[in-house]
């Protein structure tokens, strides 16, 4: 051993300590590393599903005021995501614009994922903080023939009067395990809301509630499919088909009953719109005059030309999604709506 250098012994423990350190650090840089890169993945898959900030970064000079001011919105489109992709609220504005040389307010509250039983939620926490005069509606069971009606009349007789409809709303919604997952959406929408007001550099008023979808497991209830076994027994030949007692049939009319009796008590326009995938025709006119005559309200689709324009020229991402040519080539139908709506002296 050479002179002055200490004792093997000696070094040890210290050379342990210190290898045990440096150990630790590199563990906690790789844990951060990966929980870091955990976090910007979790960023990556959520932002662009969170509507309030997908509509800051498309048209945040359009957001700007509608967020972070208290003035009256013109207009508030909700809807699935067939709305969200089919409707470009920029172009919208400025086909408005064009029209009618006057600005016009919007909001987009559609939102990608969800089906219809979100909509009321939607409007209770859009009237709640804001006055809107027009409130435009996705509505994709419209196709519901004259033979459908006049069943789901036969079956409510048959079964002691009893409201299909209202019998589905009455039907348990949350089972313990679907409440975990309605917290977790509540803290999602409480998130979505802290990123939007933060883009826009304002407190997003519209984003604070948590709206839970609930369509997917009510099928899966005893209750319901009682009913439907119910249902099934008297349906004889009039029964036009099983997937007419789907819940998201029943649902689709009863959110649109509740919307279009909402929109009157708050003195709000509503204007339902079908928005049809590219494999099925048009709603009919028989068909639109039938839920006028059962909601009170309008159910509109784009003109027959619009339509095959958007067919021939495959103007869709997929078959039930319009992509961003076909959402500029019906923005100056929007438009012309609206403005027979908000120019309409009552």
């Amino acid at each position: 051993m050479p002179a002055g250098d200490p004792p093997h012994e000696d070094r040890r423990p210290s050379a342990d300590a210190e290898a045990r350190e440096r150990l630790r650090l590199r563990r906690g840089h790789r844990v951060g590393l990966l929980l870091g890169l955990t976090g910007l993945l979790l960023a990556a898959m959520l932002l662009p599903e969170l509507p309030n900030v997908r509509y800051a970064a498309r048209y945040r000079g359009l957001a700007q005021p509608i967020f972070c001011e208290d003035g009256v919105l013109d207009v508030a489109f909700i809807g699935t995501s067939r709305m969200a992709w089919g409707v470009d609220a920029h172009e919208v504005a400025a086909s408005y614009r064009d029209l009618t040389g006057e600005d016009v307010s919007i909001v987009d509250l559609s939102r990608v994922g969800p089906t219809e039983i979100v909509f009321e939620a939607l409007l209770d926490e859009l009237l709640e903080n804001r006055r809107v005069r027009l409130v435009i509606v996705e509505f994709n069971a419209a196709r519901l023939s004259d033979k459908y009606w006049s069943f789901i009349t036969k079956v409510g007789n048959v079964l002691g009067g009893r409201d299909l409809y209202r019998q589905i709303d009455r039907i348990p919604k949350r089972m313990p395990v679907e409440q975990i997952g309605y917290f977790l959406s509540v803290r999602l929408r409480f998130l979505e809301a802290a990123l939007g007001g933060l883009w826009l550099g304002c407190d997003d008023a519209l984003g604070g509630r948590g709206v839970y979808d609930e369509t997917q497991s009510l099928t899966k209830k005893p209750e319901f499919e009682d009913l439907v076994r119910q249902a099934k027994k008297v349906r004889g030949k009039a029964f036009p088909s099983d997937r007419l007692l789907s819940p998201q049939n029943h649902l689709s009319v009863g959110v649109a009953e509740k919307l279009a009796a909402k929109a009157r008590q708050h003195d709000v326009e509503i204007l339902f719109v079908n928005f049809n995938n590219m494999f099925v025709d048009q709603v009919s006119e028989s068909a639109k005059r039938r839920f006028r005559r059962h909601m009170g309200a309008e159910l509109a689709t784009w003109p027959a030309a619009i339509d095959k324009t958007l067919k021939s020229e495959y103007l869709y991402m997929d078959k039930h999604h319009l992509d961003q040519y076909g959402a500029k080539l019906v923005a100056p139908w929007f438009a012309e709506k609206i403005s027979q709506y908000l120019h309409y002296e009552r």
